[in-house]
């Protein structure tokens, strides 16, 4: 029996990571029946650091710490319940130490991805070391594939030579590439014009439908209003979320919250919701505003009319972010609002979501998954053809 390893942030305080993750992982195993696939437990020591310390760089209150440390355990939880775990688990940014790890689990294949598994920062902003293992190149003894990997805002030209000659030869060792979105796609093509083993596929959360879980009685429980139009919140910008609740409250909407606490909220369901669950309550709701890349997925999963928030891009030569990327996929360009802190502009924000609210159309959509469905499930049989399953 063949062994697959899928190596990915499946460990991230980030409930669109697991869900990316668990997607991946259930896809693969229904593609390759045959095949023993199991989630590489290896994680990176300086990236969890960083995502506990991000879950309270929201303003701190008594409430929102409580609510993010039991978010924190749900999470948890989470992972270890719906995760087909590798026997043994690493934590670490050493990069020897984690390819030896990785080859001693005897994988055939190798998996990367999906997430920014390829994003890179260097100096005093770094989190993961570079180079590191998500980047997999010749000592790596499995056959090496990546799904929907991306770069996001890599400023990837900049790089000293070593560090482009390493991503070079990375790219040069895999199988098969598959990445998530026009930025990643414009990278990969510019370190191996030639390549013809290059695809670019759709995020994992979009191969699969997702059951919706019953949480009638956790909402109800919270003091959720079934009789409302709710919209729901999944944002850390404080202006945003301000002007956002402000314009639906003024409505006679009820405002809730997820992933980030929000003092603006009528509720936060921020510790309560697994990740299965924050699916099934944006499905619930009629509106949703969110800077979260799973949270727009889900969002049009739902056929919840949304609009997305952008952070304006850092670097002149990007073609486009994986928000932008992703919406232009999925035919909703106009739903997206670019936050610059420096011109923010409350009243086109309101105008952005007056338009939105009233002209988002998901008449299309069906048909566009299904069709960028079936490129992901093509691409994983060619993973498939690859490794002789």
């Amino acid at each position: 029996m063949k062994k697959i390893g899928i190596l990915t942030y499946h460990y991230s305080i980030n409930e669109g990571a697991m869900l990316q993750a668990y997607a991946l992982q259930e896809v693969c195993k229904k593609t390759f029946p045959n095949a023993q696939v199991e989630m590489v437990n290896y994680e990176s020591f300086n990236a969890k650091k960083r995502d506990f310390i991000n879950c309270f760089n929201q303003p701190r209150t008594k409430k929102s710490t409580l609510a993010q440390l039991k978010r924190i355990q749900s999470l948890s939880r989470f992972k270890e319940s719906h995760f087909s775990f590798s026997g043994k688990r690493l934590v670490s940014d050493d990069y020897e130490k984690s390819v030896q790890f990785i080859n001693a689990q005897n994988y055939d294949g190798i998996i990367v991805g999906s997430d920014e598994v390829w994003k890179i920062i260097l100096g005093k902003n770094a989190v993961r070391k570079f180079p590191n293992v998500y980047w997999m190149n010749g000592k790596l003894q499995a056959k090496k594939f990546s799904y929907a990997a991306s770069a996001n805002k890599t400023d990837y030209k900049n790089l000293d030579s070593k560090y482009r000659e390493f991503i070079q030869q990375s790219f040069e060792s895999y199988s098969l590439i598959g990445v998530r979105d026009q930025f990643t796609d414009v990278m990969v093509r510019d370190f191996l014009p030639k390549t013809d083993n290059f695809f670019k596929v759709i995020d994992p959360t979009l191969l699969m439908e997702f059951e919706q879980k019953p949480i009638e009685e956790k909402l109800r429980r919270r003091g959720f209003d079934f009789n409302k139009s709710t919209v729901v919140l999944n944002l850390e910008n404080p202006k945003i979320s301000s002007a956002a609740a402000q314009f639906f409250k003024t409505r006679g909407w009820q405002v809730i919250s997820i992933t980030a606490y929000c003092d603006y909220a009528d509720i936060n369901f921020v510790d309560t919701l697994d990740p299965l669950e924050w699916t099934s309550i944006i499905s619930r709701c009629q509106f949703s505003v969110t800077s979260r890349f799973h949270g727009i997925i889900f969002s049009i999963h739902g056929k919840v009319p949304f609009l997305a928030i952008e952070k304006n891009a850092k670097f002149d030569y990007f073609k486009t972010s994986k928000l932008h990327s992703l919406l232009e996929d999925l035919q909703f360009s106009e739903n997206l609002f670019i936050y610059r802190s420096q011109d923010f502009s409350e009243e086109a924000l309101l105008e952005k979501l007056e338009y939105t609210l009233n002209n988002t159309d998901f008449s299309h959509v069906d048909e566009t998954i299904k069709f960028y469905r079936k490129q992901g499930l093509e691409y994983l049989q060619k993973v498939g053809a690859t490794l002789c399953l």
